[in-house]
């Protein structure tokens, strides 16, 4: 996709959701260079382009061309060692964590790269993760991604997730702001912060069925939220039933889509509330498929852990 017609491809979708240039822009340009990229009169960069067709509800990373000059080479080269660190789960001993801040410094200290709040949100959930990573207070890292956050949405609400046009950016965020409260709420039996953590996701969950266009973005991204709300939702508030329909939801856009990476822990998590409300010979079905598929993913401690649980708890062999 050349520049100019990212521009069309953008007012299109503009027009087509009844937004105005001035919400479209904020954060990522100003209206007046929106209005010239939209009709052709200015090229402007692949992160623009992008940031703003994602906030549209397209995801085309492999379908615009670019260029980058060395700066912005360098600065990439450094996210992605930055990406292979923080791709990983490391505890707070492991010298990866040092690495992760000395490279969030280097990104810090090139003034062109945090001129943009696009980067300066990436850098945002460097940092939250590497809290993480050092196991430092929950509520610290939130505070941190509720900034980062801020940055793309003025008066961020929690309750109107699915009203927002994200980029992914903010989905990252918002994942992992519904990960830190639904971990810290069920491991500490807080069903205050489970509830907050179950609600994120159901908001990312609505927002992608309202606003994403992107076949390979929905396949990509929709299922984890459908997972981590029926796993929470099942486990931490024994709500089966609801759990089940959730998971019904993910394993047909998996299946829809053709990104199955996460089907059979979708029907796994299917299988156990079919278990808790007595469904023994569906449940075992399923459970048998997601053990298998787990297998041939190469996710042997997955099927493990399912075959072991099974065996423990309800008796049934696989």
């Amino acid at each position: 996709m050349a520049f100019y017609e990212g521009g069309k491809l953008i007012k299109r979708l503009r027009k087509q959701k009844n937004i105005t240039q001035e919400e479209l822009a904020y954060s990522i340009v100003d209206r007046a260079t929106l209005s010239k990229i939209e009709n052709g009169v200015s090229e402007s960069s692949r992160e623009t382009i992008m940031a703003l067709l994602e906030k549209l509800g397209l995801h085309p990373e492999s379908s615009i061309d670019f260029y980058l000059n060395d700066e912005q080479s360098k600065a990439v080269k450094i996210q992605n060692e930055l990406d292979s660190y923080l791709g990983i789960q490391v505890d707070k001993s492991s010298p990866a964590v040092e690495k992760i801040d000395a490279l969030i410094e280097q990104l810090e200290s090139d003034e062109v790269f945090m001129q943009s709040p696009r980067n300066k949100q990436y850098i945002l959930i460097a940092k939250a993760c590497n809290m993480v990573n050092k196991e430092e207070e929950p509520s610290k890292s939130r505070l941190v991604l509720m900034e980062a956050i801020s940055l793309n949405i003025v008066a961020f609400d929690e309750d109107r997730i699915d009203e927002y046009y994200l980029t992914k950016n903010d989905v990252k965020i918002l994942n992992l702001l519904g990960i830190s409260y639904a971990t810290e709420g069920y491991g500490s039996y807080n069903t205050a912060l489970l509830d907050k953590g179950i609600n994120v996701f159901y908001g990312l969950k609505r927002n992608y069925e309202l606003h994403c266009l992107d076949k390979h973005e929905m396949g990509t991204s929709y299922p984890s939220f459908c997972y981590n709300v029926a796993n929470y939702l099942w486990e931490g508030k024994e709500k089966y039933k609801e759990a089940i329909a959730i998971c019904d939801d993910g394993i047909k856009v998996c299946k829809e889509t053709f990104h199955l990476r996460l089907l059979p822990f979708l029907s796994a998590c299917k299988a156990a509330c079919l278990l808790h409300l007595g469904k023994m010979e569906e449940a075992k079905t399923i459970l048998t498929q997601s053990y298998y598929a787990m297998c041939l993913y190469g996710r042997e401690d997955s099927a493990n852990a399912i075959k072991t649980a099974m065996e423990e708890k309800f008796d049934i062999k696989i």
